[in-house]
């Protein structure tokens, strides 16, 4: 719950109004007056509740002013200037151009520093859109609501937030602007309940600066600072969220990178993994091509160590059956200042693996199809195949399975996952050992 939320919450409690005084027949009386529907309201007050009603009334303006206080707090919403939706400006990274565009089309690009998108496709338009909220999620149509936000392309959307997110530091600056990263970096963000919750109580009167605008993805989620650390917040059923957290946990107990999921108030969240670094998903070099051939032979070429650190993830994936893994829940980090690519993001987006698809698993590895592609796309590729040969996989056992379980509050079904990962760990590790 957000602060926002707790404060209305809590004036749901509080009495509204003012404390008046009225003297008869020597005789002081107090009363509680307030508006209601347009008419003033009069209620006798005890002497005895009479302090009590003053202390609360005291909390009430403090939480109203404090509520006024965050309202005021952080960046306006402007609306794009005709420069903006007219794509002319400057694709920027912090404070430095890596790209220029005039209606559209490319002018200017700095190759080194520039998103690794606009270099495969030249295109500002549908790098803008790709980074815009989904529209399909019912709580977007609601923030956009309270935004005023009328548009329907994603890009224009986007551009509300000047193309910016949480994950990277790129930008788009309109043609005449004299903003700088520092006037259009996300420094807090009121609208979380409404984007993960669709709770639309009470919003300010002149829309505030919003990371949500380009958050996608097609799950309900938001973004919330806490102790001056993004976090992402996301929902879903109680078998998705066991698996992204089962998945995570397991991960990092097989010294895989991962993000680290926690579980709370009923929904799970993870910290920005890409404080230090630029993410770029995995459609800025591969576009909608996801398959094991494209990618992985890609990442071969720019640096084999990336080709390794993806056998691994897909391995994982294999193991966990995560079948989800698309090049929009993988993808590169990079160096802000340097442009150079620094690895694998870590894994993450684990929701629809293990029982989140079905709770009845499939006992026979060997008749596993997502298995069996990714051995097929081993045995097909050369390099792939020395790599997976030759890489030191982790190992798997049932006491780190077990571990897993420990930390994880929501319960299923232990026997039944324990048997399913050990049996397709063994059926991994026979086909890398079997030649």
């Amino acid at each position: 719950m957000s602060r926002i939320s707790e404060i209305i919450n809590i004036l749901n409690t509080l009495p509204k109004g003012y404390i008046s005084k009225k003297t008869i027949n020597n005789k002081v009386y107090y009363y509680l007056q307030y508006l209601s529907n347009g008419k003033l309201i009069s209620e006798y007050i005890k002497h005895s509740e009479l302090e009590t009603i003053k202390n609360k009334l005291t909390k009430r303006k403090q939480l109203e002013e404090e509520l006024e206080s965050i309202f005021t707090s952080g960046k306006s919403l402007k609306i794009p200037s005709n420069y903006a939706k007219y794509l002319t400006g400057q694709l920027m990274s912090m404070d430095k151009v890596v790209a220029s565009f005039k209606d559209g089309e490319l002018k200017y690009v700095d190759e080194k520093l520039c998103p690794l998108f606009i270099l495969r496709t030249h295109n500002i338009k549908h790098f803008l859109a790709s980074r815009a909220i989904d529209s399909s999620r019912a709580n977007s149509r609601l923030l956009k609501k309270a935004l005023n936000i009328n548009e329907k392309e994603d890009e224009i959307v986007s551009l509300y937030s000047h193309g910016a997110t949480i994950t990277d530091t790129y930008w788009f600056k309109a043609k005449g602007s004299k903003l700088k990263y520092e006037d259009i970096r996300f420094d807090n963000n009121i609208y979380s309940d409404l984007a993960l919750n669709g709770e639309l109580i009470v919003y300010p009167k002149i829309p505030r600066l919003t990371p949500e605008l380009t958050t996608p993805g097609s799950y309900e989620k938001c973004w919330k600072k806490i102790n001056d650390e993004w976090w992402l917040y996301k929902k879903g059923n109680q078998e998705e969220i066991f698996s992204e957290l089962f998945c995570s946990e397991l991960a990092f107990l097989l010294n895989i990178p991962t993000a680290s999921y926690e579980y709370i108030d009923g929904v799970i969240r993870t910290r920005n993994f890409a404080i230090k670094y630029n993410f770029e998903p995995m459609t800025s070099i591969a576009g909608d091509d996801d398959s094991y051939e494209h990618v992985f032979n890609l990442l071969y070429s720019i640096n084999k160590k990336l080709a390794k650190e993806y056998i691994l993830l897909m391995w994982f994936d294999v193991l966990v059956n995560n079948v989800d893994r698309h090049n929009e829940n993988c993808g590169l980090l990079r160096n802000r200042k340097t442009g150079d690519i620094v690895c694998l993001a870590p894994n993450f987006d684990n929701n629809l693996a293990l029982i989140s698809r079905s709770k009845i698993l499939n006992m026979d590895a060997s008749k596993d199809g997502f298995i069996n592609v990714f051995i097929k796309f081993l045995k097909k590729n050369e390099n792939a195949y020395k790599i997976y040969k030759d890489i030191k996989l982790p190992k798997l056992n049932a006491k780190t399975i077990n571990e897993c379980f420990k930390v994880i509050e929501i319960k299923q079904d232990e026997d039944m996952i324990r048997k399913y990962l050990l049996n397709r760990y063994s059926y991994l590790i026979y086909f890398q050992q079997k030649q």
